[in-house]
């Protein structure tokens, strides 16, 4: 695993209505080198996406009565041409859970419970993304 130094710092929000989850993935965004953000309610997502502008969102598929699909839809329809990686993390591990997301602009799906290892191919590949998208960085 890279140490957050010799990292691109990325701007990830998390959006899972399971508040422990949420903070404690957010917290360990952030010692792997990560801005990060929380939203716990699909509104707040994409209120929270308006004004971080992430790099990287990672989505339950179940919020509640709402559902992650319809979030990432409206992030990404808000935000235009941000480039942003993300990753559905869900419970629910059945491939049509799998193809629903995929078809619904999720860029990876994941079931829960989250690998450390898992976590970090995921920061390199949205790092990664970051790094060659020829945008200027968003939101600084």
């Amino acid at each position: 695993m890279e140490t957050p130094s010799s990292q691109t710092e990325l701007r990830a929000l998390v959006v899972d209505d399971n508040i422990e989850q949420a903070t404690t993935l957010g917290y360990l965004m952030q010692l792997l080198g990560c801005r990060s953000a929380i939203a716990f309610r699909a509104t707040d997502a994409l209120q929270v996406a308006s004004a971080f502008v992430p790099n990287l969102m990672i989505v339950d598929l179940e919020l509640g009565p709402d559902d992650g699909c319809a979030v990432v839809a409206a992030v990404r329809a808000r935000l235009g041409g941000a480039e942003v990686y993300t990753v559905c993390l869900t419970g629910r591990g059945g491939l049509e859970d799998e193809v629903r997301c995929i078809e619904a602009g999720f860029d990876c799906f994941v079931t829960k419970p989250m690998a450390l290892d898992t976590l970090d191919l995921l920061l390199n590949e949205a790092r990664g993304r970051a790094e060659h998208s020829s945008r200027p960085p968003l939101g600084r």
